[in-house]
């Protein structure tokens, strides 16, 4: 017996009825019996793979918590309020914020690498709709904190 699984396609992480999707290119390691609604949900996904997912959901977790709190809505509330839509060929069509996080996840979603509005002083932020946004793929790299707080405040202005 295998100590994690291998998710197939598409993989929703949290919940159905989330208000905020982030659709990204490849899944993580799913430890065995873990559900996005267990106590400590983060941290075993965390645990379970890299320090690439630890940024992943650190930067989602930074761009929705409701306030200033980031760590303990990481811990509590990300998977709630946040899906990750894991290999996606299609948008969910439910209203709330989706964000398209790099140009894989966009290609899978036949979304154009120069679609959209670009978001001012935020590279790689592009708006498409009023909902949806194609964002740099999670990496402080590629998406640093001063491009989240824009991302922040330009998504506050559309409950």
């Amino acid at each position: 017996m295998h100590a994690h699984s291998t998710p197939s396609f598409p993989l929703r992480i949290g919940n159905d009825l989330a208000k905020a999707r982030v659709y990204l290119p490849n899944p993580p390691t799913l430890p065995l019996d873990w559900h996005w609604q267990q106590s400590g949900a983060a941290a075993a996904l965390i645990a379970a793979n890299s320090n690439h997912w630890r940024k992943i959901l650190v930067i989602c977790a930074k761009i929705f918590t409701p306030d200033d709190d980031w760590r303990s809505f990481l811990q509590r509330g990300l998977f709630s309020q946040v899906a990750l839509e894991i290999g996606a060929t299609e948008l969910v069509t439910d209203s709330g914020i989706a964000l398209i996080a790099g140009n894989e996840a966009a290609g899978k979603l036949n979304i154009a690498s120069d679609a959209g509005q670009r978001l001012n002083g935020a590279p790689g932020i592009q708006r498409l709709d009023q909902w949806r946004w194609k964002v740099p793929y999670l990496d402080y790299r590629q998406f640093p904190n001063a491009s989240i707080l824009l991302l922040r405040q330009a998504l506050h202005c559309y409950p």
